[in-house]
């Protein structure tokens, strides 16, 4: 679903899959914070980690950590307060990830000039035709889509759509968009969450 969100997003996927946040986010809080699962795993360490194949055993310890990592250790209270910064931290993502979505699909770079679009393909120019015309612009209208994407920065022959050779929008999109502000607040609660998801579960902060 997460996939789908990103390729296919349409206001109702949109609401659906942020709906499933807090079930997902709590499903893997929960399992990666399971002690039975977590004992499991030590006992076959302790028991039969001489035994295992060094592949095997890197598993097994990685496994480990990522159990530490996600608080299996902490008492009942600071697990929810883990818990809830997950849950925050996911959300934030989503959020993050839909303002530069929407940013991207939003974002058009208007071309008047037809010898701009030389190495460009036929049906790709055409699709920018279109798309102009639906905007009751004249002209062509490149989009941030991949086809487009790729095409522009493979392809295309004028260096005027690829400044210093960045990929096309980068600079418009980040420093004149309306998601911009939005992106610098979850990524400002992307950090908070993260010093919290950042501790052991003796409290110290993690090395």
């Amino acid at each position: 679903m997460s996939h789908l969100n990103a390729v296919l997003n349409s206001d109702a996927l949109r609401s659906g899959y942020n709906a499933c946040l807090p079930l997902l986010s709590a499903y893997q809080t929960d399992l990666a914070q399971s002690e039975p699962l977590f004992l499991a795993y030590r006992t076959v360490a302790d028991q039969e980690g001489a035994a295992l194949a060094p592949v095997q055993r890197q598993v097994i310890e990685h496994a480990l950590r990522d159990f530490r990592l996600a608080g299996v250790g902490l008492p009942a209270a600071r697990k929810e307060r883990f818990k809830s910064a997950m849950l925050e931290l996911s959300q934030l993502q989503a959020k993050f990830e839909e303002n530069v979505l929407d940013a991207s699909n939003a974002w058009t770079r208007h071309v008047e000039d037809p010898q701009q679009l030389r190495g460009l393909n036929d049906m790709l120019i055409e699709q920018a035709r279109r798309r102009a015309h639906e905007r009751g612009v004249a002209g062509w209208l490149l989009a941030l889509d991949q086809p487009t994407y790729t095409a522009v920065l493979t392809d295309a022959e004028s260096e005027s759509l690829r400044p210093e050779r960045r990929p096309l929008g980068q600079l418009e999109r980040d420093g004149r968009d309306p998601a911009a502000a939005p992106r610098g607040r979850a990524a400002a609660g992307f950090s908070q969450l993260h010093r919290v998801r950042a501790r052991d579960p003796h409290g110290a902060q993690r090395r």
